[in-house]
């Protein structure tokens, strides 16, 4: 089975379009499709000619469900069957509310990830995610608990924007021991007439080279009146040049699924640790044991000073136990290397000197690979990923 999320930040880009008619193309192939919507807009569910009345019908109930673990949920149950193959659980304004619920649980990302583990779904060969136009809590679950990212760019610069934020989240979940998906590129809308529409496939081709998708979306309008009679292009025109595109990517990634190998199960640490957190979920006596690990973990304080000095910037870190200690942030891409390796200078201390442009930076430190923020720096944010990074602005006297 794979794991397809659709996602962009960016609205216009033919984003919920491409996760409802390549889930249709998929199911007309014969393959069986289980689709989720998890954008609180709930676009595709009205796509398909649904309308969920009862948000715990919803896909809300699916995040709900690791929020409180006294709530159990049946996924099957929330499942509307469309076609003979096609699956779907629809989606419910009430979603929007689940950021703020997941913004204070302990690793918020894994909540559609400790879903899907705890079902048994091998009947389905495609599992077809649409992610709401943001990077928030809601999209980082579909992000990790995906084997493939399809990212859709319609023909502007605009839609170019969230594909390096994209590119950075996975590239930070990686570096935390998780494990990154394949993605790809789709061009959508696209006119065939437009010089401009050329020169930007060019352009994309340069950029992405073989994670550009060959199938391209043209810009048709059998699309939108497909979505407003609640069907799939291939029910309604199967056709129109909308039903064949689509039907040439769903072919298309058919042969990549393949040679990924994605047909079979794929063992990870990410994979790992979510059946850790299935398990600890049905289980109250391992969340006990959790807890209690937790807090001898973090019996050994951690302190940070920063002191700037015209572009040098020293951090100081004192760590008593600690083995290895690395500096990562927005000031060197989140890398360890032997650069953002920390100096031992004491028994408990740890220092480090960087020379920083002027300017804001994110950063955190890896103490002997975990990730933990300044306790001592009041000044931080959210991470996008269940943590917070700390802040620190670079200004020269």
């Amino acid at each position: 089975m794979e794991i397809i999320s659709v996602a962009n930040q960016k609205g216009g880009c033919g984003k919920t379009i491409t996760a409802v008619n390549l889930a249709g193309a998929l199911a007309h192939a014969g393959k069986k499709v289980l689709f989720i919507d998890l954008d609180p807009q709930a676009h595709a569910t009205a796509a398909f000619g649904m309308k969920i009345a009862e948000v715990t019908n919803s896909t809300y109930a699916l995040l709900e469900s690791f929020v409180n673990t006294n709530l159990v949920i049946s996924m099957e149950k929330l499942m509307y069957q469309k076609t003979e193959n096609l699956w779907v659980i629809g989606s419910h304004i009430s979603l929007s509310t689940m950021e703020q619920k997941l913004a204070n649980v302990k690793g918020a990302i894994l909540g559609l990830s400790t879903a899907l583990l705890g079902e048994d779904l091998s009947k389905f060969d495609y599992v077809i995610i649409d992610t709401p136009p943001n990077l928030g809590f809601v999209t980082l679950n579909a992000l990790h608990a995906s084997h493939r990212i399809l990212v859709p760019l319609d023909v502007s610069i605009f839609s170019l924007n969230g594909v390096s934020q994209i590119e950075n989240i996975l590239a930070l979940s990686k570096s935390m021991g998780f494990e990154k998906p394949l993605v790809n590129f789709l061009l959508t809308i696209f006119d065939c007439r437009s010089n401009f529409a050329t020169a930007f496939l060019e352009t994309a081709r340069a950029s992405f080279g073989e994670r550009l998708m060959k199938t391209v979306i043209r810009s048709n309008v059998k699309l939108r009146e497909a979505a407003m009679a609640g069907k799939t292009v291939d029910a309604f025109d199967p056709y129109s040049n909308g039903s064949k595109d689509y039907q040439s990517l769903a072919s298309e990634l058919l042969a990549k699924t393949q040679e990924a190998g994605h047909m079979t199960t794929r063992t990870s640490a990410a994979q790992q640790l979510r059946k850790e957190m299935v398990s600890v979920k049905n289980d109250t006596v391992q969340q006990a044991e959790l807890k209690a690990e937790d807090a001898a973990v973090n019996t050994d304080p951690v302190v940070l000073t920063a002191k700037e000095t015209d572009v040098d910037t020293f951090f100081k870190l004192v760590a008593p136990h600690a083995k290895e200690v690395y500096i990562v942030g927005s000031f060197n891409q989140w890398s360890m290397n032997k650069d953002s390796l920390m100096k031992k200078l004491t028994d408990e201390t740890w220092i480090k000197r960087l020379s920083l442009k002027e300017g804001n930076y994110k950063y955190k430190f890896v103490v002997d690979g975990r990730w933990v923020e300044d306790p001592a720096n009041a000044s931080a944010e959210t991470d996008g990923l269940g943590g917070r990074n700390s802040l620190v602005t670079i200004r020269q006297e």
